[in-house]
């Protein structure tokens, strides 16, 4: 296992923690109006019905891990980001199980879980070389060394081939898993 991979991992859990641990702060009367709104079907989890509207809405993160790759402090900057990845995720899902119930552990795994199994390996291949890469140039410039070649033909080619899987992932989101989601709503 990489350094990069194991803090990035590190920030991640950690800050899926603090999110799991902030949902339980929610006041009651906003977990009703959470629920409220997606038993009504307004669409809470996909308020966006636009393909490309949709994947700019999903690719921030992984975005930002990729230019941060080309930061001298990118290295430090990566692993808040996976810490404020792990936060979103583990937040927004503890509070719409909150406002669900256990009942509702369907509808948050369609809506979130799902998509997670393309967005995170994704997030964790950006993010580890780009702290990589980063580490390396910020080694490079302090020690003020001649630079190795830090971006290769591998590390552009990882990078679109996440950002293809970021797109397929928002075909399936947009076209797939609201049906599936408006399934489990109507048994729950």
């Amino acid at each position: 296992m990489s350094a990069g991979f194991a803090v990035c991992a590190s920030f991640f859990f950690f800050g899926a923690l603090i999110g799991t641990v902030s949902a339980n702060y929610i006041p009651p009367d906003r977990v009703s109006d959470l629920r409220d709104l997606i038993l009504d079907g307004s669409g809470v989890l996909y308020g966006c019905k636009n393909l490309f509207g949709f994947f700019l809405a999903a690719v921030p993160f992984h975005f930002a891990a990729f230019l941060l790759g080309f930061a001298v402090p990118g290295f430090l900057l990566i692993p808040l980001l996976s810490c404020l990845k792990g936060f979103f995720i583990s937040f927004t899902a503890a509070a719409l199980l909150r406002a669900l119930g256990r009942g509702g552990f369907l509808i948050v795994f369609s809506g979130l879980g799902l998509p997670c199994f393309i967005s995170l390996p994704c997030f964790f291949i950006l993010a580890v070389q780009s702290f990589n890469a980063s580490l390396e140039l910020a080694s490079g410039v302090l020690n003020r060394n001649s630079l190795r070649y830090v971006y290769d033909r591998a590390f552009f080619l990882r990078s679109a081939y996440c950002f293809a899987a970021m797109f397929l992932s928002a075909v399936i989101e947009v076209c797939v898993l609201p049906l599936f989601v408006s399934l489990m709503l109507q048994f729950h």
